[in-house]
């Protein structure tokens, strides 16, 4: 007697209503397919409050990518072009809380965020400006490739009166995405 067994193999894929994705096959982000704008700057707080800076990620390529960590190579520099030595400290503060350094998914068109913040200890040089009154930040986020450019920005800050410190918030992301 010859007993003949016929199997047979499958693969079905299912997909989520909400168009969720399996977030372990998601790539990590090239800096080059990331945007970043500034969202809000506070500033001219009372001594001893923090001031700081939003600043949003946008993933303006045609796919996920995911991001995690703190955005690194931060530089601070003067009008005519001199770094300001200052510390990058990981920890919250009144302005921003100090979320879980976390993977974020970063659908095609969707935002992610990172804080930066600093406190004055003691009032900023009026005139004539500080040797460290910075005017530029730039910085590089936790991407593929970023060693190749970074993101720079405007912005205000006397880092002496702020006792050569700043904080910074990891990576964040946000519910929805732009449309």
């Amino acid at each position: 007697m010859v007993t003949i067994v016929v199997a047979s193999f499958s693969v079905v894929s299912f997909v989520r209503a909400d168009g969720a994705t399996n977030s372990a096959a998601i790539a990590t982000c090239v800096q080059g397919q990331l945007q970043v704008g500034e969202e809000a700057g506070i500033s001219n707080q009372p001594l001893g409050s923090p001031n700081g800076n939003t600043f949003l990620i946008v993933n303006v390529s045609n796919h996920a990518c995911a991001i995690k960590g703190f955005p690194w190579w931060i530089v601070f520099s003067t009008p005519n072009g001199h770094q300001v030595i200052a510390t990058a400290r990981h920890r919250a503060n009144t302005l921003f809380g100090q979320p879980p350094v976390r993977r974020v998914i970063l659908n095609a068109h969707s935002v992610g965020s990172f804080g930066l913040s600093y406190t004055y200890v003691h009032p900023p040089a009026q005139s004539p400006p500080s040797t460290c009154e910075a005017s530029l930040v730039d910085f590089r986020l936790p991407a593929a490739s970023a060693h190749l450019f970074s993101f720079e920005f405007p912005i205000s800050i006397d880092l002496c009166a702020a006792n050569r410190q700043f904080d910074v918030t990891p990576v964040e992301g946000r519910t929805s995405p732009l449309k």
